[in-house]
C-alpha cells in the first residue's frame, strides 16, 4: 500500500512480537493486549494506581490522563434522554515487553544484560459507549506510537475504536444478520453481487436510522417531521394555485393568472395578458372575456 498506509489497527489474532516489530518499522500499530500477557497486567495495575492517585489529588506525572465528553442517548420518542458522560483513557509509556523484538529472545530474557523491548499502552478506564465493561479488567491498547499528550492517547483510542466498528458492524453483523457468508450461487460473480447488495442494504438501514434520530430530535423541538413536514411543504407550494375544470378538461393555474384570464388587470403583473398566459401553457389565444 506504500505511502497511503498511515496506521494499522487489528485484533489479537495470531500476531506475535516479531510481526509487530516488523510492522512498527513502517507504521504505528494499535492492538489490544491479551489478558495473560505480563505487559497487559502491568498496564492495568499502573492505570488503576494512576486513577486512584488522581482521585486523591496526588501527582500523576508518570502518566497522561485524557478525557473526552460523550453524549449518551437512552430511550426513544418522548422518553428520549441525553446525558453527558466522560471517556477516560490513561496513557502509559515505556512498558517492558520482552517478546517485542526483531528475533525471539528465547532464554536471553533471563540474562542480566538483556534489554526488553518497550511499548506504550492506552488503558480505557471508563467508556460510556461500552457500559458493561469490567472495571477491574479495562481495555489495554498496545502501540509503538508515542503517547506524549492527551491528543496522542485519544488518537490511539480512536484508531482501535474505528477497527471495532469495522469488525463488529461490517463483519459480524453482515455475517450474522445479513447472511454475508451464504451467496445464492458459488461463483465469483454471485459472490461479488451478494457482497455489494449486503453492504448497500446495511448502508441504507444506517441512513434510515439516522433519519429517525433526526426526526425524533425535531419532534422533541415541536417541529414537523416525516409525512407531516412533507404535507405542509406541498401545501405551502400550492396554496396560491387554483384548479379550473371545464367538462373533461382542467387546468392548474396561479390565482393571479385566473384573475387575468377573467379580465382583471393587475398592477404587479402589468405585462401579462390572457394571450400570454394561454401561450405559456400551450393554448391558443381566444376571444376577450
Amino acid at each position: 500500500m506504500g505511502p497511503r498506509l498511515k496506521t494499522v489497527a487489528f485484533d489479537r489474532g495470531f500476531w506475535d512480537g516479531q510481526e509487530l516489530h516488523r510492522v512498527a518499522q513502517h507504521v504505528p500499530f494499535f492492538i489490544p493486549g491479551k489478558a495473560d500477557l505480563e505487559i497487559t497486567q502491568e498496564a492495568r495495575r499502573a492505570a488503576l494506581d494512576v486513577s486512584a492517585r488522581q482521585q486523591q489529588g496526588r501527582p500523576v506525572a508518570d502518566a497522561v490522563l485524557a478525557t473526552r465528553p460523550i453524549t449518551v442517548v437512552t430511550g426513544k420518542g418522548k422518553q428520549r434522554r441525553e446525558e453527558r458522560q466522560a471517556l477516560i483513557v490513561i496513557g502509559l509509556q515505556g512498558l517492558d515487553c520482552p517478546t517485542y523484538a526483531a528475533e525471539p529472545p528465547g532464554s536471553k530474557v533471563h540474562a542480566k544484560a538483556f534489554v526488553p523491548g518497550r511499548l506504550n499502552a492506552a488503558v480505557v478506564l471508563e467508556d460510556p459507549t461500552y457500559p458493561h465493561a469490567d472495571p477491574d479488567e479495562p481495555l489495554v491498547i498496545l502501540t509503538c506510537a508515542p503517547l506524549d499528550t492527551p491528543q496522542d492517547v485519544l488518537f490511539a483510542y480512536d484508531r482501535f475504536d474505528a477497527r471495532g466498528v469495522i469488525e463488529n458492524s461490517g463483519n459480524k453483523q453482515a455475517k450474522r444478520e445479513w447472511t454475508l457468508e451464504t451467496p445464492l450461487e458459488k461463483s465469483e460473480a454471485a459472490v461479488y453481487l451478494h457482497v455489494y447488495l449486503v453492504f448497500l442494504l446495511m448502508g441504507l438501514l444506517a441512513a434510515f436510522r439516522a433519519q429517525q434520530v433526526a426526526e425524533q430530535t425535531a419532534d422533541a423541538r415541536g417541529e414537523d417531521t416525516g409525512m407531516a413536514r412533507y404535507r405542509r411543504a406541498v401545501e405551502r407550494a400550492n396554496r396560491d394555485k387554483v384548479l379550473v375544470r371545464d367538462g373533461d378538461c382542467y387546468a392548474i393555474l396561479w390565482a393571479w393568472e385566473l384573475a387575468v384570464l377573467a379580465g382583471l388587470r393587475l398592477r404587479w403583473h402589468p405585462t401579462d395578458t390572457a394571450d400570454t398566459i394561454l401561450a405559456r401553457y400551450g393554448g391558443a389565444p381566444g376571444p376577450a372575456p
